[in-house]
């Protein structure tokens, strides 16, 4: 039995954060189902749980604490809250906490060629790709390689994977289905691993040119 959203946990309200950490749950699980239904090994399965619990359960932790803030019934910690959020809308630092009070949704475990970094700010493997100029309607629906000139591209299209051109940071990094980071370096380790991962259960293709016009 496998659950998601709702389902799977509860999230108190007060950071917004309900529908989206069931959307990522659904995105994380959606894929695996679909690779191990198409002959991927079932322990893929094991590492959904491994890799969204602790996202999740950081996330319900910020949302309690900002939920006794919003509702204290203690009136001097309200004025100093009232306070607070009235001098950080005078200011830029509004809008830079909101950036980075919620945990980062990286991954420290699970289905990549390697573990993440312990660290999530140094997590390359393991982190969610920024989706810059709509390259998310370029990439399809399945595993995709990101390359930085068109011969990186070319090289993964040869061993039968879709690969966009966009400038970023690395020669090439190739990407799950939910778009997190599997291998960003050293491509014989991973096609390796994408093999050991999803086998005969990979799902690769360009998408249609209905769905980049849509």
């Amino acid at each position: 039995m496998l659950l998601a959203g709702d389902a799977a946990h509860v999230m108190p309200p007060f950071v917004g954060q309900g529908f989206s950490s069931g959307a990522r749950d659904v995105a994380n699980l959606a894929w695996k189902l679909d690779a191990v239904l198409h002959g991927a090994p079932e322990r893929l399965l094991d590492s959904y749980e491994a890799e969204r619990r602790p996202h999740v359960t950081s996330m319900q932790r910020l949302a309690v604490r900002w939920g006794g803030v919003v509702q204290t019934s203690d009136r001097r910690i309200a004025r100093v809250r009232d306070a607070t959020l009235e001098l950080l809308d005078r200011t830029s630092l509004r809008e830079w906490l909101s950036e980075r009070a919620k945990p980062r949704p990286t991954y420290g475990r699970g289905a990549f060629v390697r573990t993440p970094d312990r660290l999530p700010f140094h997590r390359s493997v393991g982190s969610l790709f920024p989706q810059p100029d709509r390259l998310d309607d370029r990439l399809g629906r399945g595993w995709a390689v990101v390359a930085s000139t068109s011969e990186a591209a070319a090289s993964w299209r040869a061993a039968g994977l879709h690969a966009v051109v966009s400038p970023h940071e690395r020669e090439w990094t190739l990407l799950r289905p939910d778009r997190y980071v599997f291998a960003c370096e050293n491509r014989s380790e991973a096609l390796r691993g994408l093999r050991d991962t999803v086998g005969s259960g990979l799902r690769t293709a360009a998408p249609t040119p209905e769905a980049v016009a849509a």
